[in-house]
């Protein structure tokens, strides 16, 4: 069965026509305005990704029928099927989380999540922070996985992202030197508080 419904082609669609161009610029006011269509671009694909998280795990009905949201996404946009699960994916990752009792959990990514919003990353920048942060230690803590987010965040503002994953194998490598738990040591010489052993005997 098919939800996707009817689209109507671009030229019947008010105030659009198939063939309308970018005003005539003058070359000085060029880069602002392609920096402007860019910014605009990040901010939708943002916004995009709200949708795209509030349909898969909001709106089964939506996909019902199909062997997943991506395949649902997919024929839905006219994108391949691991177009869509990276869609989807980055989703979760900058997404709110509402539960039924309408409490609103803070995104995974937060900093990005505010960036991305504003215009300021795409969805490579997301990927390249993503995955540092997700590589950071369990150990080291969230605060750690804070300021990688955030530092690589701040990088991404004014780099592409092969700096940013550049930059997050630094900070990678600054958290975990010798890649070894500090914390071992101190863990394993705690006594186990849930031993159920019987007492050892002595003698013969």
């Amino acid at each position: 069965m098919n939800n996707l419904g009817t689209v109507e082609p671009v030229d019947r669609i008010p105030g659009v026509s198939a063939t309308q161009e970018y005003p005539a610029l003058r070359g000085a006011e060029l880069p602002a305005a392609l920096t402007e269509i860019f910014t605009r671009m990040r901010r939708d694909y943002a916004a995009a990704l709200d949708i795209i998280n509030d349909i898969a795990h909001h709106h089964t009905e939506l996909f019902t029928g199909y062997a997943s949201p991506a395949r649902y996404l997919a024929e839905l946009v006219r994108i391949t099927t691991r177009k869509a699960t990276t869609l989807i994916t980055h989703a979760e990752q900058i997404a709110v989380a509402v539960t039924p009792t309408g409490h609103v959990a803070p995104a995974q990514l937060p900093i990005v999540r505010q960036a991305a919003r504003a215009g300021v990353l795409d969805a490579d920048h997301l990927e390249a922070i993503a995955e540092a942060v997700a590589a950071v230690p369990e150990w080291a803590g969230a605060e750690n996985r804070q300021v990688v987010e955030s530092a690589l965040t701040h990088t991404a503002r004014t780099s592409d992202a092969r700096v940013v994953n550049q930059y997050g194998r630094i900070l990678l490598a600054r958290i975990d030197q010798d890649g070894h738990n500090p914390h071992q040591e101190d863990t394993l010489a705690e006594p186990p508080t849930n031993c159920t052993c019987a007492p050892g005997r002595t003698g013969g």
